[in-house]
This record gives structure tokens, sequence and C-alpha cells, in this order.
């Protein structure tokens, strides 16, 4: 009887491991094969993102003794009549909110047409195009307002697919309404420039007129282009969530980074060069239509105040012609001085409590229940 101990396998034992790779090296091969077949498939139609960054300064006003009430209702003013400064990092937590927004974002797209998306396709594998399309789809923007308004009801979507050969060009696709699908009729032209008629409107294609020599070369020989339409505001979300910010610094609170995750570095660039001029605009546009409301409600109550002034002094000239108050014999000098003082100090109270009683009246209209105080 043996009575040797056998010796325990464990799967670190390389002979082990040889024997199971010997006797099944089919299978190895072959999920070898399909790792590899994945991997180049996922690398062949995922499509590339590439990470852009831009640095945006968020400026906030800060109280100033120094300065009046009304100044301050100026100055402390951010954009989009948010109210007075936070300070810290809440303020610029609030801008990051009106920077990441959908209608801030909308205004970006439809400055850069980023609503209309061109692909190449050689192949299987479709490239983006970002001011490199042979031809250009033009909506009308009637068309586009339209599309926006229908959301979230319905939502429409426009595929078109361009093919260039000798003859010409030849356009075909669908438009999509929620589920419903349109085709839209074939047609071809010889050159462009050409409409193409859709149950929403019209559809203009020219010639894209600014390519470069190098990039026109891609498109001498016959090519196929692939073109979706979007509504603006579901190409501003799709944007808008790509957005993300975080600190310059960590001493600087109010430098932040825009980072945008894009298939095109181009497109990533223009999207956030566009997006802090969009943003500085609206904030300039805040300000003046903020100092506009001041200067007009200011001169409407001076005019106010100069007729109620003018009828004061009237009544202020007959009341001392009838009281002889600057008669030496009724009053001294000392008693006159004194006098003079109190009553130019119930002056002018009374136009303070005027001026209460028209910011009452302003407040009470309802006409301007969202207006500036």
């Amino acid at each position: 009887m043996d009575t040797r101990k056998s010796k325990k396998r464990t799967i670190f034992d390389i002979h082990y491991l040889w024997y199971l790779f010997t006797h099944n090296k089919r299978w190895f091969a072959l999920s070898l094969i399909l790792c590899l077949c994945c991997a180049a498939a996922y690398i062949y139609f995922v499509h590339p993102a590439y990470s852009v960054t831009g640095k945006l300064l968020i400026t906030e006003k800060r109280n100033s003794s120094a300065v009046s009430n009304a100044s301050l209702l100026l100055q402390n003013q951010l954009p989009f009549n948010l109210g007075s400064s936070l300070g810290g990092s809440i303020g610029v937590e609030n801008e990051k909110e009106i920077l990441r927004s959908r209608l801030l974002s909308r205004k970006v797209v439809k400055r850069l047409g980023l609503y209309t998306e061109y692909r190449h396709y050689y192949g299987m594998k479709g490239r983006l195009l970002y001011k490199g399309s042979p031809v250009n789809v033009l909506v009308n923007e009637d068309v586009l307002d339209m599309i926006d308004n229908s959301l979230p009801m319905t939502r429409y979507q426009i595929d078109l697919s361009i093919y260039k050969n000798a003859e010409g060009y030849r356009v075909e696709g669908k438009l999509k309404e929620n589920k419903k699908k349109i085709i839209i009729p074939e047609q071809t032209f010889k050159t462009l420039p050409a409409t193409i008629q859709t149950e929403i409107g019209r559809l203009a294609l020219t010639e894209n007129k600014t390519l470069t020599s190098k990039q026109a070369k891609r498109f001498n020989d016959d090519y196929r282009l692939d073109v979706r339409i979007v509504p603006p505001l579901i190409a501003a979300n799709k944007f808008s969530n790509r957005l993300s910010f975080n600190s310059a610094a960590k001493k600087a609170t109010n430098t932040v980074n825009l980072n945008m995750n894009d298939e095109s570095i181009l497109r990533g660039i223009d999207y956030i060069n566009t997006l802090a001029e969009e943003y500085n605009d609206l904030s300039t546009e805040e300000k003046h239509k903020e100092v506009r409301k001041y200067d007009e409600f200011v001169r409407t109550r001076l005019k106010n105040l100069d007729v109620e002034l003018g009828l004061t002094d009237e009544n202020w000239a007959s009341y001392k012609q009838q009281f002889k108050v600057t008669e030496p014999k009724v009053d001294a000098e000392e008693v006159i001085m004194k006098k003079s003082e109190y009553e130019a100090q119930l002056v002018g109270l009374g136009i303070q409590l005027q001026l209460l009683e028209y910011l009452k009246e302003y407040v009470d209209d309802p006409s301007n229940i969202y207006e500036i105080i």
C-alpha cells in the first residue's frame, strides 16, 4: 500500500495549466479571435470623444459703503435678474447653472448651426464633418421655431442621404414625427443650389464654397453624405449635458474651467468660445436693461417732483408774505435762522414722504409686477 501523500493540485500549477491549454487550444484560439473582432468593431463603429477645456472668469460686484442705494441696485445685479451679489461660491454656482441652461445653449446651437450634423460615409463607417461638408443643408428660421415649439408633444427629425456621382446629386430621406416615418420622395439634381419640399417646410441645398483645397480633394470622387436635422432645443440639451465645470485654481473661486467632451475638437472649441460670448452678451444686455429701467423711473419721478416743488415754492412764498416771517420787528435774527432750518427740514421730510408715496404707487401698479424696484 502506497502511504505517500499525494500533492494537492492548485490552479497555479504550471504543468496543469499547460495541460489545460494544450488540450483546449482550439477554444483558446476561438476566444482570442472573437475578442479581437469585438475590439476591432468597437474601434471602427464607436465615435471618438475629445476633451476641450476653456477658462472663464465670473465677476461679482461687492457691497460698498461709498455708493448709494441706487448704485447698489445697479452694481450688485447678476445676469438674468438673479438679484444682489450672493458672494463667494454661491453666486458662482448660480452662474454655472445659467451657463448650462438650455436657452443659452440654444442661442449657441442656432448661431453655429449645430442642429444639423453631417457625416461622410466610406464603407460602413461615418466620419463627422464639422465645417468640412461639401454640401450645406439650410433650414428656414420659421421651421426651426416651429419644431422647437412642438416639443415635447411632437418631436421632428429629418434624415437625408446625399449621393454624389458624375451625373449630379441624388437625395433621399425621411421625416420622423415621433415614431411615425414619412418618406421624402427621391430627387436628383445636376447642380446645386436646389430645394427639397418636406411636410414641415423647405430645405435648401447649397455647395460649400469655404472648403480648402485639401478638404475639397476628399470629395472629388463619388461620395455619400448623411445629414441629420434635429430641433435646436434637442441639440442644445445634448451639448449642455456634455458641459462640466471645475475650479481653475484652489484659491480662485470665481475662475472656472468649462470642459466639453465632443467628437470634434474644433466643434468643442467653437461651442465653448461662443457660449462665453453669448453669456457675456446676455449679462451686458441685462445690465443695460436695468440701467434703462432705472433711468426711466428717475426721469418720471423727477418730472413729478419738479411740479410738486414748484407748487411748494409758490405756497411757501404766499405763507411768508401772509405771516411776514422776515420782518425784523416780529422775529429776531436768531429765531428767524432757527425757524428757517426747521422749515427746510420739514420740506425735506415732506419731499421724502412724497417719494415714498411715489414708490408705493409704482409697486402697487399691477403693470409693474415684474419690473425692477
